[in-house]
């Protein structure tokens, strides 16, 4: 099967080597659901050396990574938010026992499909990864935090 990839950005408040999933959810400021594996959100569909301006709410160190999505499932994001509904009534490892789910059936990421046009930016309507193996994340690099444009 060919590898297909996606440039994608993740924002952290502190710098780190690796990926690790053992620190998903780590961060008290974090949404429980950051346990289900790490945020990645996707470009502006005109500039893929562009990330999102909302990301630099997550921290001011963006990383830019190429992620391979050749086995990614497909969620709304409607659906995502009955998930963490769901969680609610559930202890902490319900994220984790929802990502090994996914990865029990094959996929390494999770493609969150927006339901608005001015979210996604994109016309595949897909605003956010989240990586549930880190062998899916080729490569990545700090970019300049002042790409963002006034």
């Amino acid at each position: 099967m060919e590898t297909k990839t996606q440039i994608v950005y993740h924002a952290t408040k502190e710098q780190f080597d690796n990926f690790d999933l053992n620190y998903c959810g780590s961060i008290k400021e974090h949404a429980t659901n950051s346990k289900l594996g790490f945020f990645f959100a996707t470009p502006t569909e005109h500039d893929e050396n562009e990330p999102p301006d909302f990301i630099i709410n997550f921290g001011h160190h963006i990383i830019k990574a190429e992620l391979d999505i050749s086995s990614h499932y497909v969620l709304s994001i409607s659906d995502f938010a009955e998930m963490q509904r769901k969680s609610q009534n559930h202890n902490d490892d319900y994220w984790i026992k929802i990502r090994q789910k996914f990865l029990d059936n094959g996929y390494t990421t999770i493609a969150l499909k927006e339901i608005a046009p001015n979210i996604a930016k994109r016309k595949d309507m897909i605003g956010m990864y989240i990586v549930l193996d880190t062998n899916a994340i080729l490569e990545h690099e700090y970019i300049n935090q002042n790409c963002f444009k006034p």
